[in-house]
């Protein structure tokens, strides 16, 4: 009977925490292009992804590319910024609790830079910004930094990123973006279940 319970514990567990997680952005959907900026912006319309209507635009000089598979590269931009429209798309955040992370996957990231993250609800933009440093490939930041009223009702959302050296420009891949909750109640109690069946045996 223990063994039982503790199944069922570890399997509503298991079910609490995948549902909540919210994928932005793997980068398999689009056509793949690569173009150099020829004006102050050069911007890029890109298929619906996962988070809805990608939209991107960087700064001159740079070379900016994408691959499906395995995501957006920029080589020597200054400015790079990746947006979704959440309403053409079927980016959800209504699952997600307050202790919720984002986390950016890159790679090859040069330099260190400097990241906007700002996300748009009832009309007004709320933001945050954080520095991060060079050569790293995984990386998050608590939801609860931008201050929405609503995550479930937030309009587009937006990364923007810019060099945090010297050299003024940075070279990288985003290759993912994915919200992933932090442990809910309901899975500490499920896993506090599953201690004290297993303390009684």
């Amino acid at each position: 009977m223990r063994s039982v319970l503790v199944t069922a514990v570890v399997i509503f567990t298991f079910s609490v925490s995948a549902a909540e997680a919210v994928l932005i952005d793997d980068f398999s959907a689009g056509d793949p292009w690569a173009a150099a900026s020829t004006s102050e912006f050069a911007q890029f319309n890109l298929e619906t992804a996962a988070g809805g209507r990608r939209f991107l635009r960087t700064f001159s000089p740079g070379v900016t590319s994408f691959v499906p598979g395995e995501g957006v590269s920029w080589l020597l931009v200054s400015f790079f910024e990746i947006a979704y429209d959440p309403l053409i798309g079927s980016l959800d955040f209504a699952n997600t609790n307050p202790a919720s992370r984002i986390f950016l996957d890159f790679e090859n990231l040069s330099e260190p830079i400097q990241l906007k993250v700002s996300a748009r609800n009832n009309g007004n933009w709320y933001d945050n910004d954080y520095v991060i440093a060079a050569g790293t490939t995984n990386w998050s930041f608590p939801m609860s930094d931008i201050p929405v009223s609503n995550w479930a009702t937030i309009e587009p959302i937006k990364f923007s990123l810019q060099s945090a050296a010297s050299s003024g420009s940075f070279s990288g891949t985003l290759s993912r973006i994915e919200a992933v909750p932090e442990p809910s109640t309901a899975l500490l109690m499920g896993l506090g279940l599953a201690g004290l069946a297993s303390r009684r045996r």
